[in-house]
C-alpha cells in the first residue's frame, strides 16, 4: 500500500497522460528500493522480525491480480469501439500474430532452460504490461521459480533508457500521413538496431583463428636440421 500511494502521489504530481501508462515501472523499481532497504535493515537488527516471506507475498500478489483483471475489464468503454472496430481488429490480430513470432523466436535462442516461462511473460508485458505478462507467467510458474519473473521487473529500467524517446512518436504519429510513415520508419530503424543488438554474439561472432601450417620451406629444414644433429652421426 505505501508503493502504491507513493506512485499515485508522483502520477498526480507529473499530471502527464503518457506517464500514467508507465506507472508499473516506476512501481517495480520502488518495490525493489523498498526489498533493499528491508535487507539492509535485518542485515543491521534494526528489524528483528521478518516481515516478509514467500507464503505472504503470494497471497498478496494473488488477491491484487484478480483485482487488476476485473479493473481493467470493467475500466473498458466498449462504446468506444463501436465505430472502429474493424480497424482495431485488424490491428490487433497483426500485431498479436508478429509479437507471437518474434517473441517465440528470441526465446528459443535468449532463455536457455526457461524458454516458455520467458516467452508467456514477455509476450504477455509487449502486449500489454508487465502486469498482463505476469498474470500469464503465473499459470505456467505459480511460485515464480524461473528467471522469468525477475527480468520483467530488472528489465524496466533499461526499457525506459532504450525505449523512452520512441514514447514521443505517441503524439506525433496521429497529425497526419505523413507523420505517420516517418513515425513507421523511425520505429523500423529502431527495431533493427535493437535486434542487431540483441543477437550481437551471434551475428558478430569471431571466427577462431586457425593455426597456420607448415610450409614446405619449414619441413625441408626440419628434416635437414634432424639430420645433422648429433645422433644422426652415429657413434663416433
Amino acid at each position: 500500500m505505501l508503493i502504491y500511494g507513493i506512485v499515485y502521489l508522483i502520477m498526480r504530481l507529473v499530471n502527464v497522460n503518457l506517464i500514467w501508462g508507465f506507472n508499473f515501472l516506476l512501481g517495480s523499481l520502488l518495490a525493489l528500493l523498498t526489498r533493499q532497504l528491508l535487507n539492509l535493515f535485518g542485515k543491521k537488527k534494526i528489524i528483528k522480525r521478518e516481515l516478509t516471506n514467500n507464503f505472504l507475498l503470494d497471497r498478496i500478489s494473488g488477491f491484487m491480480f484478480d483485482m487488476m483483471i476485473i479493473a481493467g475489464v470493467a475500466a473498458i468503454d466498449w462504446n468506444q469501439f463501436s465505430s472502429m472496430w474493424w480497424q482495431l481488429l485488424i490491428i490487433c490480430t497483426v500485431g498479436a500474430v508478429a509479437t507471437f513470432a518474434y517473441i517465440r523466436f528470441v526465446s528459443n535462442h535468449i532463455y536457455k532452460g526457461y524458454e516458455h516461462e520467458g516467452f508467456i511473460s514477455m509476450f504477455g508485458m509487449l502486449t500489454g504490461t508487465a502486469s498482463n505478462g505476469m498474470i500469464l507467467l503465473r499459470e505456467i510458474d505459480p511460485k515464480l521459480e524461473t528467471p522469468a519473473a525477475s527480468n520483467m521487473v530488472y528489465s524496466g529500467l533499461p526499457a525506459i533508457a532504450f525505449g523512452g524517446g520512441l514514447l514521443l512518436l505517441l503524439g506525433y504519429c496521429p497529425k497526419g500521413l505523413v507523420e505517420s510513415i516517418v513515425t513507421l520508419a523511425v520505429l523500423f530503424v529502431a527495431f533493427v538496431i535493437f535486434t542487431l543488438i540483441l543477437f550481437r554474439t551471434k551475428i558478430f561472432k569471431r571466427k577462431k583463428r586457425n593455426p597456420m601450417p607448415p610450409t614446405d620451406g619449414d619441413i625441408s629444414s626440419s628434416d635437414d636440421g634432424s639430420a645433422e644433429g648429433p645422433d644422426a652421426s652415429g657413434p663416433q
